[in-house]
């Protein structure tokens, strides 16, 4: 019987040094786990806004995204900005300006992330929004 007792003793003490064991193994996990998101920095996304925009570029038809079969022959009047970018331009209504193909100009008014459009028409050009025109200015 003596022997009995010791094997449950022994057995209960073995339990109990498992279980121990286990909740300090968990219980360093956690931290490590908390450590490594405490150095992440929080991912914040800036919201989509209009914002104002003074850009030069030339002026231009704007490019297509598929250029996959036949193409129209339609211009969408645009500006290849000089960060390499197409930008659609919007003159409100107003009579739109005559220059020439390719002209250097300087564009000011509020840029229209592509994103943020509602409609898929300009979606199909590859542009970074559109910027409605306040005032047009020739560059030499």
């Amino acid at each position: 019987m003596n022997l009995v007792k010791q094997s449950v003793v022994s057995l209960v003490i073995i339990s109990l040094l498992l279980v121990l064991v286990s909740y300090a193994n968990n219980q360093k996990a956690l931290r490590e786990a908390n450590e490594k998101s405490e150095n992440l920095a929080p991912t914040v996304e800036e919201p989509i806004t209009r914002t104002p925009i003074s850009l030069v570029g030339k002026l231009t038809c704007l490019p297509h995204k598929n250029t996959d079969g036949p193409q129209t022959l339609e211009c969408a009047f645009g500006l290849h900005g000089e960060d390499g970018n197409f930008y659609a331009l919007d003159f409100g209504g107003k009579e739109i300006p005559h220059y020439s193909m390719g002209k250097k100009l300087r564009v000011l008014g509020t840029l229209t992330p592509i994103e943020m459009l509602s409609t898929d028409f300009w979606q199909r050009y590859n542009v970074k929004g559109i910027i409605t025109v306040s005032e047009i200015i020739e560059m030499k």
